[in-house]
């Protein structure tokens, strides 16, 4: 991989899956080490974004990730990510975070109500695992948000299910976990492009 006109090698130090999901060839890498090319004076660290990017788009093959994800271009305001799997709500978080908008966690779809209640007019998107514990899932989720709060799109991810299959009754972006961030980030694009 060439960054800034040097060779880099990247070296993926573990890999992660959802703890519903198989063993697959699509696990996300969790770790990488980068060591450029030439004496050991030469080797660097490098902390600059376009580093990230250019690491996240050879490990999760993505062609190209552009700074299109700019919050002031999607529209600002709270993504609310539910999930009951705490590394799959933070790696998203995070994701979304690097892309400059501001996240709110709620662990199942309880939670989540009770922010929206609270606070639906700051959330922009609506980010929900299906398979969840507590009285409702996602989808059932996904549903009372449209009834309740319409201006606020959805976007479902599931290894699982799928929105028809789990009986979400309105239109909803999704995404199949395991994703890639690219997917993650284009799912989110499109989610936003509705609203």
């Amino acid at each position: 991989m060439d960054v800034h006109g040097r060779v880099a090698s990247v070296k993926v130090t573990g890999c992660w899956r959802p703890s519903k999901a198989p063993p697959s060839n699509c696990d996300l890498p969790i770790a990488a080490g980068v060591e450029f090319s030439g004496a050991a004076s030469l080797i660097e660290r490098e902390t600059s974004a376009s580093l990230g990017r250019a690491l996240a788009s050879q490990l999760m093959g993505v062609s190209e990730m552009t700074d299109s994800m700019d919050r002031n271009e999607l529209g600002a305001g709270i993504i609310l990510v539910v999930d009951d799997e705490p590394i799959i709500r933070e790696f998203v978080c995070e994701i979304l975070q690097d892309e400059g908008f501001e996240t709110v966690q709620a662990a199942d779809a309880d939670v989540a109500k009770a922010f929206l209640d609270e606070r639906a007019g700051e959330v922009c998107l609506l980010l929900t695992d299906i398979l969840m514990p507590g009285s409702m899932n996602g989808a059932e989720l996904s549903n009372l948000s449209h009834e309740l709060w319409p201006q606020i799109p959805i976007l479902v991810m599931s290894g699982h299910e799928t929105p028809e299959s789990s009986g979400v009754a309105h239109p909803v972006t999704f995404i199949r976990k395991p994703w890639t961030i690219g997917q993650m980030l284009d799912g989110v694009e499109k989610a936003l492009g509705r609203a």
